[in-house]
């Protein structure tokens, strides 16, 4: 019995999680099986380790002998390995205290998150802009405008042009989706990319009203913001953490202190404020119908901005952060299997990809390969810094939905 007893307590201590071992020893240095452990090279510090292993993407080459392809197996478990630990370490200090309030913000519902916020744009602009591009009475000026408002989420052509190649069903509440665009590109300026913009020191007994100026970043997010940049040169690692935990005091909602209520209170008047602002914009009033209900109008945006501010502070609560590429990054020809960018308005093409799913296949349609996006509605969105800061590991979180040029339209225009 003691010797069977041994053999039991042995096999355990084999098959801790790695987050355990990290406590154990704070070097962060791989913590490998024997079987394994001889095949790596301890000469190979992790981050170098890190840099030259693509954790989420290993695949195994299956024209390779079998021994090769169990070494591959092998290398992405460890890689995988010090991946959970690494991020159960972060998450562990963040979470501690709180363990469920900031639980549905974890990077793994960010997709859901960053789609409502998607979402929000466009239930406006379906409710409020025109259907129809006949309905749109623009000068070319207006045209040229426009297209220059959106300089990396359009094409920077003449706007007939453009449209020429759309095809009929695109065409159809193309303004809709021009003016989800117009707001898509606004809040992730204004919201996502600024983590501090709402930031103030609020005075006792100030009053919080309703008719908040908007003023972009307020001035004390712009020193946070350089307190930041200038953090992440000492140590990204902990300037995130940092970041993120500078974010929940500003937004506590589990009994939130009254600096918190009021704070919020002035980001959702701040939102009203930019509502109004956006409501008079040379360009997207022009992509709005006509309305006796100016007010209704109003609420609405303002609601819809708030909720995604909300969305973007819950995001920037935790540790990774976000990256956006636009048409100025990503590839001119859309390639599906990529998964940078989606042409979400082809229902058949998407119905062919959940039949090939269904019969046992990968479900991507390449029909569509090759041809050139027009507009996307947002970035390509992805998060990095999970692994040590190494900014080379990203994870998408939502690809660009685009409006693809139709071949056959501008045939049908030539001719």
């Amino acid at each position: 019995m003691g010797t069977a007893r041994r053999i039991i307590d042995k096999r355990r201590k084999k098959v801790k999680p790695p987050r355990s071992s990290s406590h154990q020893n704070r070097s962060n240095k791989p913590a490998m099986s024997e079987a394994t452990s001889e095949k790596e090279d301890p000469k190979i510090p992790p981050r170098q380790f890190f840099q030259h292993t693509n954790v989420y993407n290993c695949m195994v080459d299956e024209s390779a002998p079998v021994e090769t392809q169990l070494e591959q197996l092998k290398a992405r478990y460890i890689a995988l390995a010090h991946n959970i630990g690494q991020f159960f370490d972060e998450e562990e200090f963040l979470t501690s205290h709180t363990p469920d309030e900031w639980a549905r913000t974890m990077p793994a519902y960010w997709p859901k998150e960053f789609h409502y916020a998607w979402y929000c744009a466009g239930a406006f602009s379906h409710n409020w802009a025109y259907k129809s591009l006949s309905d749109m009475k623009w000068t070319k000026a207006q045209k040229k405008q426009l297209v220059a408002s959106l300089d990396g989420y359009i094409v920077q052509e003449d706007f007939d042009s453009i449209i020429s190649r759309l095809s009929h069903r695109d065409c159809s509440g193309f303004p809709d989706r021009l003016a989800t665009a117009f707001l898509m590109k606004r809040v992730i300026k204004e919201f996502f990319q600024h983590p501090f913009w709402y930031v103030e020191v609020l005075l006792e007994g100030r009053e919080i009203s309703g008719d908040a100026e908007w003023q972009g970043v307020s001035p004390y997010g712009v020193v946070l913001e350089d307190l930041f940049a200038q953090f992440q040169t000492v140590n990204i690692q902990y300037a995130r953490i940092w970041r993120s935990l500078t974010t929940r005091l500003c937004n506590q909602k589990d009994r939130p202190a009254d600096y918190e209520k009021n704070l919020r209170a002035r980001r959702w008047a701040r939102c009203r404020s930019l509502a109004q602002q956006l409501l008079v914009d040379n360009v997207f009033k022009h992509l709005l119908k006509p309305t006796t209900d100016l007010a209704a109008r109003e609420n609405l945006l303002a609601r819809e901005l708030g909720q995604i501010s909300d969305i973007a502070a819950n995001m920037h609560s935790q540790n990774p952060c976000l990256r956006y590429h636009t048409l100025h990054d990503l590839s001119p020809r859309f390639d599906r299997a990529s998964g940078t960018m989606k042409a979400y308005t082809h229902v058949e093409v998407e119905a062919a990809e959940w039949q090939d799913r269904w019969e046992g296949g990968q479900g991507i349609d390449t029909s569509l390969d090759g041809r050139r996006p027009l507009l996307i509605e947002h970035p390509y969105v992805f998060r990095v810094g999970n692994l040590y800061g190494v900014e080379e590991e990203e994870m998408a979180i939502c690809p660009a939905p685009a409006i693809l040029e139709d071949p056959e339209a501008s045939e049908n225009k030539d001719h």
